[in-house]
């Protein structure tokens, strides 16, 4: 297949002995004569640009020219038998689907997927296009999937597969074209233990680090290539593997990566500079070319010494063959250019750019683009004119990877500097601090170029794709030798703020037809991801103007949300399917949506609260809307209130408290309608309320889930206030009741602690609300309920950063408190007392509006806001249990406290005192039931009312003995444990305490008369 955005017939000339000789382009192949004895022939890919050259013995004139007119005519259409490479994208044949072997598609790296006839600008929109399905992967996805099609599998035949390689070194093997989420994949290898991030150490790469770079197909002889990065013994390696594609299973033994060059870097030894898999981090893209395996090393975040490192191994045994360092006479030149792979021109030649570093132009090449020959020998390279004051600043030339313009002798690039380059490779002019002399420059982004740009020969001409950090996308226009500055369309929103926020992109098209061009970006929704995990979004713009935005994953969240961003790591775009990678555990599928109706709810669920019902339910296949529908009575008229839902929960305002209200809601889309789901009543009141309402600052982190159970006093529902300046309103309480408590908040901006994301209390801790210097930070929160301010209530402020000993003053409604943090959160919650820890209590608060401040105490110490939570002040309850048949009361019970409302149950364990006694305080102020339970006695439920802040359990409350096995029965289970045990005495090994009754010391008949009287007796559940 031809996935060259340019026309690949065009004539090519070459000076050769002092002539010039113009070759003969014929279909795919290409002929020149190289010597008087040989005629070689170049077997030509406009797909990404390489040709593959034989040799053979040149015969007379007049018999060559026959010879070269019948090879063309017969060999023009039968090019995949003659060449030792298959194309990385190419089509098995005209009526089979696209297969994606390396990273882009193709070694130019165009990003250009032309053969997409499926997706088009008509049809990716909100209503036709969406998540179709995901599939669960072990770890994080930095490498972009690879995709073979028709793939011959034993015993299952011809099937369309997806190869996604993670973080943890698992490699799987999934069906590309079943929708069903669950599906097991064909097979995946585990190649071995990942480098925790800590062994390194790096933040960029915060969980583990394994496979890191995309790995590259070799279809012809069924083999993926994969580079992986070990911990062994304690000590990190990097390994190549060669796997069978069809099972998994290795085609060669792994090969150690290692290898040294002579040099008198900072880190040689005796003269030899040896490569060291500690410092080095494997992420650019691995390439395929010549029959060889070319892997390229840059570092952990210039953790020095390092170079920039590239090896070439041999496809059919593995064996190193080449080895080139960039720097080795100095440091530095790391080759990662955010996941891209090296370029391969026409005659096998490579490019790879590369970050700062040392430079003479003789031995060290840093900061420049260098061209390698097949052995990975230097030829030829470009390095800018500021180049000193780039390599000062750590403006990496090589944050982002090159485009071989297909058809030209033509290179581009562009790096932090925002600079796009223009570059012939035939001359690529070396350094000239008076002005570089390449084909051209100018400035395409005021921030950072990262992650890859995109290449597209549009109706009207070839067009380039850049988006830049903290910038939008811009679309430049190819004008034959050199690109217009001006861009020809630009999109309207920014990319987050973020050092490794550039979007990774790609082209999906039918060839240049109008209406087919779709530009597709991966990038952060919001939070820098460089040493975090951030939310991300897809977006998808007309290629043919980017204003226009197509779809995006945000505009039906419950459907199409990804959940977090994979940085530097491009969607992939092949047969009507898009395949994104996350760091969340999952790869998502999108495609055009099926067109039927979607499922019915079936959770639909209701609370009051005063005038007011919340509803809600959770999302189904195929909705991208809801209709939600009210009566006065079960079978009466349903009125439809709302359309058009976007979320899974609406509040019905200005009802009648005391009135019963029912409820239907049924799931929408372009198809139609489904039935309605199931009915629910609620009837709203003033006493329709929780214990706490919570306040959740994301900052840069996730949302929480209204699942989430976190903070000092645990909850759900907690409310996100999302950004670091807003407001919220018609917060909703724990116990799932709308209130009319808004909130606003003013601060620096919202930050995120540097620790692994997880649900719960690290989740809440996570993010927060941040200072700056001597800036104040302040949250106001107004029309707080009766239900609080009645009975009094209290106010925990969590202050958590990414940084210890920060300290703050925090003022609510003028009682101050000063917090330090001296310590990162690690799930262990510090009351603030004295002065340190990460939470403060305010006590006894009657107000209905609130004013907190948070400002440092000194410059630089910052005084950060996590979360707030209001609750009713705690309750205690007191009370005496007694327990059959013992004579020792002070025995361990767990106490459960379970709220009508729906919220959090309080788990304790207390030991009662010798007279069955017992005290709990921090109790939450509501109504419940106390779920009592001691080992070897059954359960009891009593119901409690702690509305008032105290209660007494009943008197009277005997727990009944006999539950031996402890599951909360005494049956046939407790007879057989007690049997086991008959007539042994304390000390003994057979004497077992739970099956010791009345606690005399011994197990005998007195405990087993007691265990057949209650025998068949449960306990409460």
């Amino acid at each position: 297949m031809d996935n060259s955005p340019f026309p690949p017939l065009l004539p090519v000339f070459v000076k050769k002995d002092g002539f010039v000789l113009r070759y003969l382009l014929l279909s795919r192949y290409l002929f020149r004569t190289v010597q008087a004895s040989l005629l070689e022939i170049l077997f030509f890919r406009p797909s990404d640009g390489v040709f593959m050259s034989r040799q053979i013995v040149r015969p007379g004139s007049a018999f060559l020219f026959a010879f070269l007119f019948i090879f063309a005519l017969f060999f023009s259409n039968k090019g995949a038998h003659a060449q030792r490479r298959v194309p990385p994208l190419h089509k098995i044949n005209s009526r089979n689907p696209v297969s994606v072997l390396t990273r882009h598609y193709n070694n130019a790296r165009t990003a250009a997927n032309l053969e997409e006839t499926t997706l088009n600008v008509s049809n990716v929109n909100r209503s036709t296009f969406g998540k179709l399905y995901s599939r669960d992967v072990d770890g994080e996805l930095y490498a972009q999937p690879l995709l073979i099609s028709g793939l011959d599998l034993p015993g299952i035949g011809p099937k369309n597969v997806l190869f996604v390689a993670t973080a943890h070194n698992t490699i799987y093997a999934y069906d590309a074209d079943n929708p069903d989420s669950k599906l097991a994949p064909y097979w995946k290898v585990n190649l071995g233990t990942s480098v925790p991030s800590g062994t390194i150490p790096t933040r960029n790469l915060p969980v583990e680090i394994g496979i890191i770079s995309t790995p590259v197909i070799d279809a012809p002889s069924n083999t993926i290539y994969v580079c992986a990065k070990i911990l062994e013994n304690g000590f990190p390696q990097f390994y190549l593997y060669a796997l069978d594609v069809r099972t998994g299973k290795p085609k060669q033994s792994r090969r150690l990566i290692e290898g040294s060059v002579p040099g008198t870097g900072e880190d040689n030894i005796n003269g030899v500079v040896t490569f060291t898999p500690f410092k080095h981090n494997q992420r650019c893209a691995l390439t395929l070319s010549n029959g060889r395996v070319y892997v390229a090393f840059a570092s952990h975040e210039d953790y020095n010494p390092y170079h920039g490192w590239v090896f070439a191994y041999e496809t059919s045994t593995l064996n190193r063959v080449a080895i080139h360092c960039n720097t080795p006479d100095g440091g530095y030149g790391g080759i990662w250019m955010s996941g891209e792979g090296l370029n391969v021109d026409a005659s096998g030649n490579l490019y790879y750019i590369n970050g700062n570093g040392t430079y003479d132009g003789v031995r060290n090449f840093g900061l420049s683009v260098d061209k390698l020959n097949y052995d990975a020998q230097i030829l030829d390279w470009f390095t800018p004119g500021n180049y000193q004051f780039l390599n000062e600043i750590d403006f990496d030339l090589g944050s982002s990877g090159g485009i071989l313009l297909p058809g030209t002798n033509y290179l581009v690039s562009g790096g932090k500097e925002g600079i796009i380059y223009v570059m012939d490779t035939a001359n690529l002019t070396h350094l000239h601090t008076d002005g570089d002399r390449i084909v051209q420059r100018f400035s395409a982004s005021p921030g950072h170029i990262h992650s890859s740009m995109a290449l597209w020969n549009s109706a009207s001409s070839p067009t380039l794709y850049v988006w830049g950090e903290s910038d939008t996308l811009k679309a430049f226009r190819w004008r034959g030798n050199f690109f217009d500055t001006t861009p020809t369309s630009m999109s309207t929103m920014p990319v987050a703020d973020g050092y490794a926020n550039g979007p990774g992109m790609v082209v999906s098209a039918n060839g240049s037809l109008p209406g087919t061009g779709i530009v597709w970006a991966n990038l952060p929704l919001i939070g820098d991801a460089t040493e975090q995990h951030v939310p991300g979004i897809l977006r998808a713009f007309d290629a043919s103007n980017v204003s226009r935005e197509l779809w995006n994953s945000r505009q039906n969240l419950l459907r199409d949300d990804l959940g977090t961003y994979a940085k530097f790591c491009p969607p992939v775009v092949a047969n009507g399917q898009v395949y994104l990678s996350t760091f969340t555990g999952k790869l998502i599928v999108y495609g055009i949506q099926p067109l039927t109706p979607p499922a019915p709810v079936t959770t639909l669920s209701a609370h009051p609260g005063d005038r007011s019902a919340l509803l809600r339910w959770d999302n189904v296949d195929r909705a991208i809307g809801f209709t939600l529908k009210r009566s006065l009575s079960a079978e009466g008229v349903f009125t439809t209130i709302a359309t058009n839902l976007q979320t899974t929960d609406y509040r019905d305002r200005d009802l009648t408290n005391g009135t019963t209200y029912f409820y239907l809601v049924a799931s929408t889309n372009a198809s139609g309608s489904s039935p309605d789901s199931n009915l629910v009543l609620c009837r709203p009141s003033t006493e329709a309320h929780g214990t706490s309402i919570n306040v959740n600052f994301v900052g840069r982190a996730l949302p929480m889930s209204r699942t989430e159970i976190a903070g000092v006093f645990p909850a759900a529902e907690w409310n996100n206030a999302n950004g670091g300046t807003g407001s919220l309103f018609n917060l909703t309480d724990n116990g799932i009741h709308p209130t009319d408590v808004g909130i606003d908040w003013t601060s620096h901006d919202g930050f995120l602690i540097g620790l692994t994301d997880a649900p719960g209390d690290v989740r809440m801790m996570n993010g927060y609300l941040d200072t700056l210097d001597d800036s104040t930070t302040t949250v106001q929160i107004s029309t707080i309920p009766q239900w609080l301010t009645g009975a009094g209530y209290r106010v925990i402020v969590y202050c958590d950063g990414d940084w210890v000993f920060r300290s703050g003053i925090y003022t609510l409604n003028g009682v101050s408190v000063t917090a330090t943090d001296s310590t990162n959160f690690s799930g262990t919650y510090l009351n603030a007392t004295n002065g340190s820890g990460n939470y403060i209590v305010f006590d006894g608060i009657t107000a209905d509006h609130l004013t907190l401040t948070a400002t440092p105490t000194s410059g630089g110490l910052r005084a950060p806001i996590n979360g707030i939570q209001l609750m009713l002040s705690p309750a205690t309850l007191t009370g005496k249990i007694n327990l059959e048949a013992t004579p020792n009361l002070a025995q361990p019970v767990s106490l459960t406290f379970r709220p009508l409302d729906g919220s959090v149950e309080i788990p304790r364990k207390v030991t009662l005192d010798a007279q069955g006694n017992f005290t709990m305080t921090q109790m939450p102020r509501t109504s419940g039931v106390l779920h009592i339970k001691g080992r070897r006695w059954l359960a009891r439920n009593v119901p409690l009312d702690l509305s008032s802040g105290s209660a007494t359990l009943p008197s009277g409350i005997t727990l009944i003995a006999g539950d031996i096995n402890d599951d909360n029965s005494v049956d046939f289970g407790d007879l057989v444990f007690m049997l086991q045990s008959y007539n042994a005495l304390f000390g003994d090994d057979l004497y077992r305490a739970e099956a010791d009754l009345n606690d005399d010391g011994g197990i005998d008949f007195g405990d087993l008369s007691l265990l057949l009287q209650n025998y068949n007796t449960p306990g409460d559940d």
